[in-house]
């Protein structure tokens, strides 16, 4: 997916030509006992074959004729195969050289709701005549925003690697495109761990000869099968909220709160047959800032928040599993009604917190109303606050944030002469709280 081969994407659908349930043609022979991946079975895995139909509109063509979009199609159908005979239910976004929109991929997943999302492709480079041949892995985001696919990703690259003399590298995938990251990762992060797999370079000539080949191209879906299924075995940790107020109805809403002082939990499920979590494993922030759990069983953690005021609040955790094998960033949402006068009352007494030396408190005021009321004509003040709070808590990544959210969100305030030169940036990532989960009864 080099560069110089398409930073315009596809947008023309066939969705018509997607298929459900894959079924190939092809028949797995090679060394892998697939029957002793039994713990594939039931696990839903989606699999992308990248682009598709357009290879010699867009440059995606090798020295002597070959496509990538028949490389992926190919390597994509046998490990469609391998993952299906041992168990596990696999979809497709496509099964034959066809144009599939980039926005028909991303609704298939968020349609299926699979475990593991891959999407295959391979390289190319405008420099054919030097050795340019490795492989890499792209995620989402950053290892701390996307710590399960970055695990994903660890399995994963030495199986790559086992095939090339140059070792690959794992990558976010805003090193390709600055400001908006790959779309279907991008748009599918919230659904399960996803990567985008580059598995050598087609513009090589060498490279090319090998893909040519069924029996290397064979070697290629293993590598992708073994990664996957012992991500798979080491599970997929999840959890729900749970709290002693009436819980929403549907996944998409926030927990309206009935009084201010409801008991807040967290259940984990590790994903395996061990229950629990790696201990110290389990972060949780309220609005961004850091809160203690205690323990109430081996899967149950109550959230010591202290104080919720009136506003939206952002619960956003993540653990890994007795196998170390981390979860997704997981969050759910609480709303607390204003009273009367209420909003301007949190947004005054906050600064004066925060400027009498009460920071932890202030901001605890303020995001809360920051959240409901970002278009508020004191929502710049509101935001340089919080920043300066974070700055001086010591927490550095977030008073940048705050401080490069007012400088761009901000253009007419005057209060953008207080952001540190340091912290004016010319764009920063947009906002991901991370994987929705449920909010049951305690």
């Amino acid at each position: 997916m080099g560069r110089f081969r398409f930073l315009s994407v596809v947008l023309f659908c066939a969705a018509a030509l997607c298929c459900s349930q894959v079924k190939t043609g092809f028949e797995y022979k090679g060394t892998i006992d697939l029957a002793k991946h039994e713990h594939l079975k039931g696990k839903k895995i989606f699999i992308d074959p990248g682009h598709g139909a357009r290879a010699k509109l867009d440059g995606r063509i090798g020295p002597t004729g070959l496509t990538e979009e028949e490389i992926n199609l190919h390597v994509g159908t046998i490990l469609a195969s391998m993952l299906t005979t041992a168990g596990a239910e696999v979809k497709m976004s496509r099964t034959a050289d066809v144009d599939i929109s980039l926005d028909e991929r991303v609704k298939m997943v968020q349609d299926f709701k699979p475990d593991l999302f891959i999407s295959i492709h391979h390289n190319g480079n405008p420099r054919p005549k030097d050795k340019v041949n490795f492989p890499s892995i792209l995620i989402w985001g950053s290892k701390d925003e996307n710590p399960a696919s970055c695990d994903f990703a660890e399995l994963l690259l030495p199986e790559f690697n086992k095939l090339f003399e140059q070792k690959g590298i794992i990558v976010s995938d805003y090193s390709y495109f600055r400001e908006t990251g790959t779309k279907v990762l991008r748009e599918t992060r919230g659904v399960c761990p996803g990567i985008l797999g580059e598995f050598g370079f087609f513009s090589d000539r060498d490279e090319e000869a090998l893909l040519r080949k069924e029996s290397y191209l064979i070697k290629e879906a293993e590598a992708y099968f073994t990664g996957i299924s012992e991500y798979i075995k080491r599970g997929i940790p999840t959890a729900v909220l749970l709290a002693d107020q009436r819980t929403p109805d549907t996944l998409d809403s926030s927990l309206g709160l009935s009084n201010r002082h409801p008991r807040l939990f967290i259940r984990v499920d590790s994903g395996t047959k061990q229950k629990g979590i790696a201990p110290g494993s389990l972060k949780v922030t309220l609005n961004d800032l850091s809160v203690p759990t205690s323990q109430i069983n081996d899967n149950t953690f109550e959230i010591q928040y202290g104080s919720l005021f009136a506003g939206g609040h952002k619960i956003r955790f993540s653990f890994r599993n007795p196998r170390n094998q981390s979860s997704m960033i997981l969050y759910g949402s609480l709303v607390a009604g204003f009273a009367k006068g209420e909003f301007l009352s949190n947004l005054e007494t906050g600064k004066s917190m925060i400027a009498s030396g009460n920071v932890r408190e202030g901001i605890q005021r303020l995001l809360p109303a920051l959240y409901e009321g970002s278009t508020d004509p004191l929502s710049d003040s509101a935001t340089l606050l919080v920043a300066q709070g974070f700055e001086k808590l010591g927490d550095k990544p977030m008073a940048a944030y705050y401080y490069a959210s007012l400088w761009q969100f901000f253009p007419e305030s005057t209060l953008r002469n207080s952001v540190p030169p340091q912290y004016r940036l010319r764009h920063i990532q947009g906002d991901f709280y991370g994987k929705k989960v449920k909010w049951e009864r305690f």
